[in-house]
Parts: structure tokens; C-alpha cells; sequence
């Protein structure tokens, strides 16, 4: 009775062995790319918005500052 139980020990052992996760290699992220070089820079934006809400329409002002 002893073996019976130490023999379905084993193979329960061995059965679950075979499932395990096998480990996976780390992925690398690819290397970092320099940013474009800007020639307009944004210095300010004023957003003057309404909304018509029966003609489901924005209405409005923007206004945007740039420097060279």
C-alpha cells in the first residue's frame, strides 16, 4: 500500500513537471531616437469656445503665439 502511494506521488510529481512555465528570454525595447529639431516653438495658445447647443456647433476664437 506504501509503494502504491509513493508511486502516484511520483508521477503526480512528474505530470505537473511537464506543465510548468519554462522561463522566456527578456525582450530588449529598441534604442532611443533623438527628437527632431523644432523651428517654430509655441509660446502661448488662447481658446476663446462657446457652444451652440440647438445647432450642436463650437463657436470660438484661438489664438496662438509663436517664436522662431
Amino acid at each position: 500500500m506504501l509503494i502504491k502511494v509513493f508511486i502516484f506521488q511520483l508521477l503526480f510529481v512528474l505530470a505537473t513537471i511537464g506543465f510548468a512555465q519554462q522561463t522566456t528570454e527578456i525582450k530588449q525595447f529598441p534604442p532611443t531616437k533623438e527628437p527632431r529639431q523644432r523651428r517654430i516653438d509655441v509660446k502661448h495658445i488662447a481658446l476663446n469656445l462657446q457652444f451652440d447647443w440647438q445647432k450642436n456647433k463650437p463657436l470660438g476664437l484661438l489664438r496662438l503665439h509663436f517664436h522662431r
